[in-house]
């Protein structure tokens, strides 16, 4: 045990009682149990969860319920901030902490930068580099988050792009018989024609999606020839176009 450097060795100690471990090395680190229990409730009194909110948020009442259980069970706290305000906080760092109100960001949880109205400034911009720079774990990371918008999921359907990282024939076929059709729209997608003339013949089968959460922002039926049409290529490059999920339809009995 005496090649662990001892911030390490803490570390591991301080794990294994909560893992309810005990081994010889929590003798070796601590002089009694009361002095590792002091160090835990220190610690837990100085984590901070940053929640990512937009400007005038209003969807909290998800956000107020984790805040509470996060503080009545475990005694972690929160606080909020907007990419600006985490930017404009944390310009001048020039380590790996973020902070937020001069105290250390333990997880920086995004309930905000999903889309690319959370980013009107440099500051905001300034913001999600700093947290993704930082040493707080992150909530999604960037590779999450990034693997969930639509122009990456429209990218993994083209033909091959799965196989580049999965080798095996079986697992693929059954990944991909999860999968709809989708075009990009981009002025450089090879297929975006293929698609445009497939959803105008028949715009009852095609649904088109912005880069949006929440829901609301699809386009369907008719709307979707009607906007292939007149939008600009500027515009509709920031939709993807997509085969249209039909659910079966049940009955609930009257």
């Amino acid at each position: 045990m005496e090649a662990i450097p001892s911030a390490f060795a803490r570390a591991l100690v301080l794990y294994e009682y909560k893992c309810n471990i005990r081994t010889q090395l929590s003798k070796e680190v601590f002089d009694d149990e009361r002095q590792l229990k002091a160090e835990l409730a220190r610690q837990k009194s100085s984590t901070l969860v940053l929640f990512v909110v937009q400007p005038d948020e209003r969807n909290i009442a998800d956000q107020r319920f984790l805040e509470f259980e996060l503080l009545s069970r475990y005694g972690i706290r929160s606080v909020r901030k907007t990419l600006a305000a985490i930017g404009e906080e944390n310009q001048d760092r020039s380590d790996s902490i973020l902070r937020a109100n001069e105290e250390e960001v333990a997880i920086s949880y995004f309930r905000a930068g999903y889309t690319p109205d959370d980013y009107p400034n440099e500051s905001c911009w300034l913001g999600r580099e700093l947290i993704e720079s930082s040493r707080s774990i992150k909530c999604p990371d960037i590779a999450t988050h990034l693997l969930g918008t639509k122009k990456v999921q429209q990218y993994l359907a083209k033909d091959g792009v799965v196989e580049k990282y999965i080798f095996d024939d079986e697992a693929v076929r059954r990944i991909r018989a999860t999968f709809a059709t989708q075009y990009g729209l981009g002025v450089h997608d090879d297929d975006r024609e293929l698609g445009i003339a497939a959803a105008k013949a028949s715009p009852e089968l095609f649904v088109l999606k912005p880069q949006r959460e929440g829901g609301g922002n699809n386009i369907y039926g008719a709307d979707v020839r009607a906007s292939l049409t007149e939008m600009s290529t500027d515009a509709l490059s920031a939709y993807i176009l997509q085969e249209r999920f039909f659910p079966p339809v049940s009955s609930t009995g009257a």
